[in-house]
């Protein structure tokens, strides 16, 4: 209880008092260390119960999802269309440039008009002309790369794994869906279970690497701070000047712990708070 009053106390002060930064100077740095954490992992363990909320919100709808996902993506594969292995090569009962739309609830991708295009007859210099997002030749299949031009994948070898005339329907599609239901039936158990234990490690998490990061930013800031410190004729060490900005950081924390809550982000406030309230205590402080 105790612990717990001074935290407050701290808190408080550090807030509202650059009178009590004096108070600071003459207790140990490991005092100033032990707030900053504690502060961080309060802030990240009331983000971390907004996140199990919200997340746990979503549990419910992982089933509905998954059912209309498994429906989409059976779909997705023509009830007349029918892939043929002919001299290694694809072959279909189609008229092509056959094309394979996104299910309706996608509806496009990006550019993309079509999911698939399937021309057996064409060559891969055909992969943007029909804005489909993967071309389906005889012998290759061409995806987008990253930089924004297409990959050609070989399926010679494959192909010639496969027995000739072998054929690809619709029903094989359906038995390939069916391999997977055992898998869909246990998401939701996975998902519970992992959220609950990003529950209870994220905040902790989030906790170390924003301590890392907040030395590491103080490491730069202090040394402003400190030279002007100088110009006032304050007598501080880098070191007090440091462990006074661990305290200093109180307002801009709640301001950007705030901010997040409500979802809104102002560049620069975070150190444009730190710095103007650093300087208050400075212009105050009796060293």
């Amino acid at each position: 209880m105790k612990k717990i009053k001074t935290f407050a106390r701290t808190f408080v002060k550090s807030l509202t008092s650059p009178n009590y930064y004096q108070d600071v100077l003459k207790a140990k740095s490991s005092f100033s260390f032990k707030y900053l954490i504690l502060l961080l992992l309060i802030i990240n363990l009331v983000l971390g119960v907004r996140f199990a909320v919200n997340a746990f919100k979503l549990l419910p709808k992982i089933d509905p999802f998954l059912k209309e996902a498994k429906v989409a993506i059976t779909d997705l594969y023509p009830e007349k269309l029918i892939v043929t292995i002919k001299k290694q090569k694809i072959t279909t009962n189609m008229k092509e440039p056959y094309f394979i739309g996104f299910p309706e609830k996608v509806g496009s991708f990006g550019p993309y008009k079509y999911l698939l295009t399937i021309d057996t007859k064409g060559k891969v210099d055909d992969y943007t002309k029909d804005a489909s997002l993967f071309l389906l030749t005889s012998e290759s299949l061409v995806v987008p790369d990253d930089n924004e031009t297409y990959k050609v994948v070989p399926l010679s070898e494959k192909l010639a794994k496969i027995p000739e005339g072998t054929k690809f329907a619709r029903a094989e599609w359906d038995e390939m869906i069916k391999l997977i239901d055992p898998y869909l039936v246990k998401v939701p158990g996975f998902a519970r279970v992992i959220l609950i234990v990003l529950a209870i490690l994220l905040p902790f998490v989030m906790t170390v690497s924003s301590l890392v990061w907040k030395l590491v930013y103080l490491l730069v800031w202090a040394l402003p701070l400190w030279i002007l410190t100088k110009i006032l004729k304050k007598k501080l060490s880098y070191g007090e000047t440091y462990r006074l900005s661990m305290h200093g950081l109180t307002l801009p924390l709640l301001i950007g712990f705030a901010l997040s809550l409500l979802g809104l982000y102002l560049p620069f406030i975070y150190t444009i708070v730190f710095v103007f309230w650093m300087v208050i205590v400075l212009v105050k402080i009796k060293a």
